[in-house]
């Protein structure tokens, strides 16, 4: 039976209300189903503490700032990467690092250690120096010296580390993506890296944490949080 609104202002007050449910019901569903980022990530060094940014700079490498540092110390005669995955490295991750406003000076800081000390990109001398960044092969980076050598041994317990980063001379550091063997993943070709693992950018979801810890919770685990996985984006 056909409804005449013109008779019954009533129903056509009805049909008006039940369309803006439906028309709102769908509006939230797609708000819910378009992913936000939640965070935004830089590591200046490697494996040590993130810098929560509220926007960043993207290059080839990755975001601008992101694990342009590392910290190596020597296995015999090989200067190798440095992991909090390591036994007696763990305190890297408390390693701190600030820049200035105009981003010519990094200071690095920690609970384990008495001081801070300033990296002075621009002025600071170093010297070449060959290390492993993720496996066996060696890149040449630049060494910032012993002073900076000490602090970093100060604060996190390593024995002769240095403290290297990347050089600016494209021709000295051409290090680029490689494909994850257990994964397949092919990127495209000649694609720049920075010190990062495998991958210029690293994303997650809270989403993907939050089923991780409920399955922890099952198998009567502790859970983890998010800083465990070092995204540089969270969903």
């Amino acid at each position: 039976m056909a409804i005449n609104f013109d008779d019954d202002p009533s129903a056509a007050l009805l049909a008006v209300i039940i369309l803006i449910s439906l028309f709102y019901t769908t509006l939230v569903q797609k708000i819910q189903k378009t992913p936000t980022v939640q965070e935004l990530n830089i590591y200046p060094i490697k494996s040590a503490a993130e810098v929560p940014v509220k926007s960043a700079i993207v290059t080839p490498r990755g975001f601008q700032n992101d694990r342009i540092f590392q910290i190596v110390s020597k296995v015999g005669k090989l200067w190798t990467y440095c992991t909090p995955r390591d036994k007696g490295k763990e305190k890297i991750f408390h390693i701190r690092s600030t820049f200035s406003v105009d981003g010519k000076c990094l200071t690095l800081s920690s609970p384990d250690a008495t001081s801070t000390i300033m990296l002075n990109l621009e002025s600071t001398p170093t010297s070449s120096l060959k290390s492993t960044v993720m496996g066996d092969a060696e890149v040449a980076l630049k060494d910032y010296g012993k002073p900076f050598a000490n602090w970093v041994g100060m604060a996190t317990g390593i024995k002769n580390p240095r403290l290297v980063g990347i050089p600016e001379d494209k021709a000295e550091y051409d290090r680029l993506v490689e494909v994850n063997p257990d994964q397949g993943d092919m990127p495209p070709p000649s694609s720049p890296m920075s010190l990062a693992d495998e991958a210029p950018f690293l994303l997650t979801t809270r989403e993907s944490l939050e089923e991780l810890n409920s399955r922890l919770e099952s198998a009567k685990s502790d859970a983890v949080d998010m800083r465990r996985f070092r995204p540089n984006i969270v969903i």
